[in-house]
C-alpha cells in the first residue's frame, strides 16, 4: 500500500501543503525519522551550500508556511552559528514547492524574496524554487531577478527523488547508519508517489508474487478441495507470504487461516495465540522437513476466506497477501 496515493484520492488530495510537509520532516534532524541531518546535507550539498554541513558550528531551525506579508514561504530553513554568543543567523533558504502547474502565480517568487529581504536584509538569502522540469515553472524561477551576495536555485523534483534514491542506495550499501523499515517504505512511497502523480512518469507493472517468490527459501505448494492451489512461501527470518497460483485475482484470505488449515491437516495441534505467521510457518517448514511430508498438500477444504472483519476493513489481495501480525 503507498499511503501517498491512498490520501490523494477523492477530495483529501495530495497538495502542496502536504508534500512540503512530508519534504520538511525529513530534513528535521529531531524527528523521529532518524536521518538526523543526513537529508537536510544532502539538500545543502545540492543547494551549493556545502559549508554550513558542519555539525559543531552551525543550527538549523525549519519553518513551515512562514508568512510575510501578503505572501507564505512553504518552508523557510533559518541557519544560525551556534558558536556565537548571541547565536546569530547568517543564512535563509526559502523554498517555494510547486507540484501543479494551476498553482503557478506571476511575481509570486518575486514578491516572496522581496518580502524576506525586508525582514532580513543583512543575511544571505537562498530562494529555492522546488518544482517538476516544466517550462511553466522555469519561466516564473527565471523571472526573479536577485542581486548578491543572494542566490536562487531552480530545485526540481527530480532531483529531490534522486536525493531519496541515494540514501536508501547507500544504506542499503552499508555507507550510513541503517534506517528503520518504515522509513525506507515510506521513502519509497514518496518518490513513486512523486514520480508517479507529480512527475507523470509512467510506471512498470510488476508481478509483486513472481518477485517475492525468487527470494523464498522455502515453498510448500497447497491444494485445497475446491481445487484453488497456492504456494506457502518463507524468506530469510521465518517472514511468511502467500502465493496465489490461480492466474486470477483472489477474493483475498486470512493467512492465519490457512496455515491453521496445515496445522489441522498435521495434527500439530492449535498454535499458541501468541503465535504470529512467522511462528506458524517455522513450525510447518519443521514438521514438512521431519516427517518428510509429501508435497502438494491437500487440504480437505474450501480455501479460507476473509473474516467479516477483514472484509469490512476492506481488506483484498491480489496475486499475494501481507502477513502482518494483525491478522
Amino acid at each position: 500500500m503507498n499511503i501517498f496515493s491512498a490520501l490523494s484520492q477523492g477530495m483529501g488530495s495530495i497538495n502542496e501543503a502536504n508534500t512540503s510537509s512530508f519534504f520538511a520532516y525529513l530534513m528535521k534532524p529531531d524527528e523521529s525519522h532518524g536521518l538526523k541531518r543526513e537529508f537536510l546535507f544532502r539538500l545543502l550539498e545540492k543547494l551549493e551550500l556545502k559549508k554550513y554541513c558542519d555539525v559543531d558550528n552551525y543550527d538549523f531551525e525549519i519553518t513551515l508556511e512562514k508568512k510575510y506579508k501578503n505572501r507564505i514561504i512553504d518552508i523557510q530553513i533559518n541557519i544560525f552559528d551556534d558558536k556565537s554568543n548571541d547565536r546569530e543567523l547568517v543564512q535563509v533558504i526559502a523554498i517555494e514547492n510547486k507540484i501543479k502547474q494551476g498553482a503557478v502565480q506571476p511575481e509570486q517568487f518575486k514578491q516572496e524574496y522581496e518580502n524576506i529581504k525586508t525582514k532580513h536584509k543583512n543575511i544571505p538569502v537562498c530562494m529555492v524554487y522546488l518544482a517538476p522540469e516544466n517550462p511553466v515553472y522555469i519561466k516564473e524561477f527565471e523571472s526573479l531577478n536577485i542581486y548578491e551576495p543572494d542566490v536562487k536555485k531552480f530545485l526540481s523534483w527530480e532531483a529531490v527523488t534522486a536525493l531519496l534514491k541515494g540514501i536508501l542506495k547507500d544504506e542499503n550499501d552499508l555507507e550510513i547508519e541503517p534506517l528503520a523499515d518504515y522509513l525506507k517504505h515510506t521513502i519509497r512511497a514518496f518518490v513513486y508517489f512523486i514520480n508517479s502523480q507529480v512527475l507523470k512518469k509512467p510506471t512498470k507493472n510488476v508481478d509483486i508474487a513472481t518477485l517475492y517468490s525468487s527470494k523464498a527459501k522455502e515453498r510448500i505448494p497447497i491444494i485445497y478441495k475446491d481445487n484453488s492451489k497456492y504456494e506457502v512461501l518463507l524468506f530469510e527470518n521465518n517472514f511468511v507470504r502467500i502465493k496465489d497460483l490461480n492466474g486470477v485475482d483472489s477474493e483475498g484470505f486470512v493467512v492465519k487461516n490457512m496455515l491453521r488449515d496445515i496445522y489441522n491437516k498435521f495434527d500439530m495441534g492449535q498454535p499458541d495465540k501468541k503465535s504470529t505467521t512467522q511462528d506458524m510457518g517455522r513450525n510447518i517448514i519443521k514438521k514438512i522437513k521431519e516427517d518428510n511430508i509429501k508435497q502438494p498438500i491437500e487440504i480437505d477444504a474450501a480455501k479460507p476466506e476473509f473474516s467479516p472483519d477483514r472484509k469490512k476493513k476492506g481488506s483484498n489481495i491480489l496475486n499475494i497477501d501481507d502477513t502482518s501480525n494483525e491478522e
